[in-house]
């Protein structure tokens, strides 16, 4: 039958098919170009062999893969166009203004702040090797951790910040990042990399504040040693001793920290603990805590079986070549027994009454607080970041 002269075709199309055409699979593969004849040991071609070997990778041309598109450098850089980018200031005469180097704090010198009267201490926990912006400070490649430290470098400088603050909330502070080169391989200590840190971060705004109010032990290699090597480093740079004392650390190690300040008879309304943070693996720190303050609780002074051995798995950078004053005897102490002489803060002053509003702030959370530094920390921490004080968070 003829068509009707209203009849449409689509090219290529039959007429019954008008649902648009599916993709066609690839056709399979061809066979191989030549056949393999391994008879009486020889490997030879077929008798088209020399055919397929000119003919097939012309034939299979059509059947090789297509190549890979282009990479999009665009793609691949996460970085913001330079047109977004902020341009550099500029001077009168148009020429690029150097940006002002980042702010320095001095150490404190021995003798140099005579006038201070708190000790703040940051107890360390790992060396911290350097990096090229703050961000790149929380990478965990800029530590030397340990397997159960994944993950917990910004907990780090969380406590680095919190020390800051405090130290920056009280002017007759001192400051003092405390731990050794714990670490085999270590070209540095964990004071000295808490250090670059809190200047790699500008000191959160505290700088001009803290200038001359910050020192370093670079020797402790547990949390006994944090607390009596920075009761040592506070005596050289003032010339005496502190009438309050602040150890800044993890939460959970509080009863620890209590604990070691009970062996070195500091007193206990002269004290104050400042708790930052949660470890990645809360559920097995406190299995471990429990254990190491049993052992604290056989050993006080550390000074035999495991926790010895520990702090000399940890003694990369070596001991201290003396300095220790009249706390020779006291740093060479192993125990168990009490130590047997009077220690030079037991005749000290007493300090100023506790904070009243600040009592109940710190028995909610956990944390000892001589006079309101707990709330003062944390108003200031709040402050630097942008936030509300709150207890749980310093």
């Amino acid at each position: 039958m003829r068509r009707s002269s209203l009849s449409v075709d689509f090219p290529h199309t039959p007429r019954h098919r008008l649902v648009p055409r599916q993709p066609a699979s690839p056709p399979d593969p061809p066979p191989l170009p030549f056949a393999l004849n391994t008879h009486r040991g020889r490997l030879n071609f077929c008798s088209c062999s020399v055919y397929h070997l000119v003919a097939f990778p012309l034939l299979s041309a059509d059947h090789a893969p297509p190549p890979p598109p282009p990479l999009d450098a665009r793609a691949m850089d996460a970085s913001p166009p330079a047109a977004s980018l902020p341009s550099p200031p500029t001077g009168a005469d148009g020429a690029a203004t150097p940006l002002p180097p980042p702010p320095t704090v001095s150490l404190a010198t021995a003798g140099g702040a005579p006038a201070l009267t708190h000790l703040i201490v940051v107890a360390g926990h790992a060396v911290f090797h350097g990096a090229a912006s703050p961000a790149a400070a929380a990478n965990p490649s800029a530590w030397t951790l340990a397997p159960f430290q994944a993950g917990e470098a910004p907990e780090y400088i969380a406590h680095i910040r919190a020390g800051v603050a405090a130290a920056a909330a009280d002017p007759a502070a001192l400051l003092v990042f405390s731990g050794g080169v714990t670490r085999k391989g270590c070209v540095g200590s964990e004071a000295a990399g808490y250090v670059k840190v809190a200047a790699l971060h500008g000191w959160w705004g505290a700088a001009d504040a803290l200038d001359g109010r910050v020192a370093t032990d670079t020797h402790a290699r547990d949390s006994y040693e944090n607390v009596l090597f920075s009761l040592a480093a506070f005596y050289e740079a003032t010339g005496a001793y502190p009438a309050r004392l602040t150890v800044v650390s993890w939460p959970f190690k509080r009863v620890r920290f209590t604990d070691h300040v009970a062996t070195l008879r500091w007193p206990a309304a002269r004290y104050a603990f400042v708790g930052v943070g949660v470890p990645g693996d809360a559920a097995a720190a406190e299995v471990g805590e429990r254990a190491t303050r049993r052992l604290f609780g056989e050993q006080p002074y550390g000074g035999w079986g495991v926790l010895w051995a520990k702090r000399l798995a940890r003694n990369w950078g070596g001991d201290k070549a003396g300095g220790w004053g009249e706390l020779s005897g006291l740093v060479a102490w192993r125990g168990p027994e009490p130590y047997p002489h009077t220690l030079p803060w037991e005749e000290a002053a007493p300090a100023p009454a506790a904070s009243a509003s600040a009592a109940p702030a710190a028995a909610e959370s956990g944390m000892m607080d001589g006079d309101g530094l707990v709330a003062k920390a944390a108003a200031m921490a709040g402050a630097m970041m942008g936030v509300g004080p709150s207890a749980q968070g310093v």
